[in-house]
């Protein structure tokens, strides 16, 4: 089973690069939208992604570790060992105020959106868009890092064994980079349909103008 999770440590390194470098590219020389400084911090996000996948391919990390939050005395009795669960219910206390940062500042940025009717059509259309990626930036960890090592902490808490399952977390976190950075270039309309060799429809909006008019013959 070790194996399988190294191999797709190496996938998920080599799918890093890849889409990180391509999203990287597509920020810096085909950027068509005007997204102003956010560029920079999606330019940050490629880096990051590309440097974390970079040390988690040298390190390959696996998850060994002895976890005793429930113990036995020799006549049988279980003991509650108060200091794993302490330990175990900061990590809990870290996620949660992660998870509700992100809840409350992508409200605050909905609300926003939503009340600035002094954008154009263009305008809202794109921070639509980027609004959406940064929703979809907030549940991938939430689904590939936060959960899985939600379940690892919990389960010995309650004398369930976990195995060579408790590895999970780590290819997991493999996958992150490539994950992220190919659901941004999709929600991001002009990268997308760059990727796809799609051209851009255009709309033409025609106004015409009735009038009446009198003519008036002399005799």
């Amino acid at each position: 089973m070790n194996q399988v999770f190294t191999a797709g440590q190496y996938m998920g390194f080599v799918f890093a690069q890849i889409a990180n470098w391509l999203f990287l590219y597509l920020i810096i020389t085909k950027n068509t939208m005007k997204i102003g400084t956010y560029r920079y911090l999606m330019i940050s996000y490629a880096i990051f992604s590309i440097v974390y996948s970079i040390i988690e391919v040298i390190s390959l990390p696996l998850y060994i570790q002895c976890h005793l939050a429930l113990s036995y005395d020799m006549f049988g009795n279980i003991q509650i060992r108060w200091s794993e669960w302490i330990g175990v219910f900061l990590v809990f206390l870290i996620m949660a105020f992660s998870i509700l940062t992100m809840i409350i500042f992508g409200i605050k940025i909905f609300t926003k959106m939503k009340g600035a009717s002094f954008l154009s059509p263009k305008t809202k259309d794109l921070n639509r868009q980027l609004f959406r990626a940064l929703v979809f930036q907030s549940i991938i960890p939430i689904v590939l890092m936060i959960l899985p090592v939600s379940i690892l902490f919990t389960f010995p808490m309650f004398s369930l064994g976990i195995g060579k399952y408790a590895n999970i977390p780590c290819l997991s976190a493999a996958l992150y980079p490539g994950i992220e950075a190919s659901v941004n270039i999709f929600i991001i309309r002009d990268f997308r349909r760059i990727l796809m060799c799609t051209k851009r429809s255009r709309t033409f909006h025609l106004s015409t103008t009735a009038y009446s008019g009198v003519q008036r013959l002399s005799a």
